[in-house]
């Protein structure tokens, strides 16, 4: 079972790894400088490695100190968010008093797209040291944004070389990830795809945590979640099993994906994270469920309303209905018996905008009310809308004496809460007369 998010912690987890307030920090005007003057040189900064290692040195005054986590990270950033489109014009053309060419240009070999290789392998050569896992958490930074599918296979292109050369041997730090970021906005914005200018010169206004999530599940075939650490939602109680063969599902079966989308719906981004929810709700919804149940609390209103609306799958015909329904009733982890309540309620109330007789939903509520051993529990309830049809169905089913249940809902004044509510059409039948 998930603890909350797993790495709430707050910075990288490698005890090796040198974290502290000033980590990833912009240390000099250089050093704040540095990523933008890279942009304005363009695609043909990382075309060649020695070209690359010369200039790089000269923008930092020659020194690979200026080269610090912080900054790779937002060089990165920057060629993963223009990994296209350069306008060659707005590129500078000279770098020394001479007014000398930085590089001879060749335009028909002039390169389209920046080459991360080039220059991860020089930056390994200028500063060994690095931590990739601090320059993975740095990715938390303003103006980070992932726009589109080839957006992220440059960044995680990128991430695996710089591991690969730092000598890293364990797995990909998806942690760095899933943690809380302070820029939400970039972990959402790669899954939208964003091309012309007045979608980017929107992108500031967007969260940057997001877009990695929105990319990324996007995208299942450059990084899923499912091939890197994580618990899984423990589908072993369903009767038909989920295709996790299939890519775009199989991501969905991390807790932490999921928590951390609920922790980004609490952060303001509820309509991000609806979206994004749409695929597993369509394909997986019995996984999306059980996953939301076996997180731990806390019980926020954007995972109480996606609960109720996905237990309403399972009201209906799904193969994985009856444990679905069962999980959710008897959970160890939540009480969650008012959602479920809540959801039948809902399923109930919107039969006929859907084309479905109230009669068929109230005999499949009472149905279930009778697996869960939950008749009695409903029949108390004050959430149900529905409490005299379904006693009056269940009485016909001889499941309920409805002469005691009526004369103990009237020595309650219940009767006369439902009234206050106009809860059911069939209250003036039951009620005792007031007139003399």
């Amino acid at each position: 079972m998930l603890s909350g998010n797993p790495s709430a912690g707050g910075g990288p987890s490698d005890p090796s790894m040198p974290v502290g307030p000033a980590s990833g920090a912009v240390g000099s005007a250089v050093d704040a400088a540095l990523p933008e003057l890279i942009r304005e040189l363009g695609y043909q900064f990382t075309a060649k490695r020695d070209p690359c290692r010369a200039h790089l040195l000269q923008l930092t005054g020659g020194s690979s100190a200026e080269l610090q986590a912080g900054t790779v990270a937002r060089i990165i950033g920057v060629m993963v968010r223009t990994h296209t489109g350069l306008d060659d014009s707005t590129t500078l053309r000279n770098m020394n008093a001479t007014g000398t060419s930085l590089w001879d240009k060749d335009k028909a070999a002039e390169p389209k797209t920046w080459n991360p290789e080039v220059f991860i392998e020089v930056v390994h050569e200028l500063h060994p040291t690095l931590h990739w896992k601090e320059i993975i958490y740095d990715l938390d930074h303003p103006g980070f944004v992932v726009k589109d599918r080839q957006g992220l296979i440059l960044l995680v292109k990128a991430l695996k070389l710089g591991l690969q050369v730092q000598g890293f041997m364990g797995p990909f730090p998806v942690d760095m990830f899933y943690r809380p970021w302070k820029n939400t906005e970039g972990q959402v914005l790669q899954h939208l795809g964003l091309t012309n200018l007045k979608q980017q010169l929107s992108l500031s206004f967007l969260p940057m945590q997001v877009s990695l999530f929105q990319q990324i599940l996007r995208n299942p075939d450059v990084f899923n979640f499912a091939d890197h650490q994580h618990h899984a939602v423990a589908v072993e109680v369903m009767k038909v099993q989920p295709d996790f063969d299939n890519k775009e599902l199989a991501g969905w079966k991390s807790l932490e994906l999921l928590d951390t989308l609920l922790a980004l719906a609490d952060a303001g981004h509820s309509h991000a994270v609806t979206e994004m929810f749409q695929v597993p709700k369509t394909h997986c919804p019995d996984v999306l469920t059980l996953g939301l149940i076996q997180i731990n609390p806390p019980l926020t209103n954007f995972r109480t309303e996606v609960l109720a609306q996905m237990l309403q799958v399972f009201l209906g015909n799904h193969p994985n209905s009856a444990v679905i329904l069962q999980y959710a009733w008897h959970s160890n982890t939540l009480n969650l018996k008012a959602v479920v309540i809540h959801a039948m309620g809902e399923w109930y109330m919107k039969a006929q905008a859907e084309g479905e007789p109230e009669t068929a939903r109230l005999s499949r509520i009472l149905d279930v009310a009778q697996d869960l051993k939950a008749l009695s529990v409903l029949l108390n309830s004050k959430a149900v809308p529905f409490v005299i049809d379904l006693a009056v169905m269940a009485s016909r089913r001889e499941y309920l004496n409805l002469d005691k249940w009526l004369g103990d809902q009237v020595s309650t004044n219940y009767f006369v809460y439902l009234a206050e509510r106009g809860k059911t059409t069939h209250l003036n039948t039951f009620l005792p007369s007031t007139d003399p």
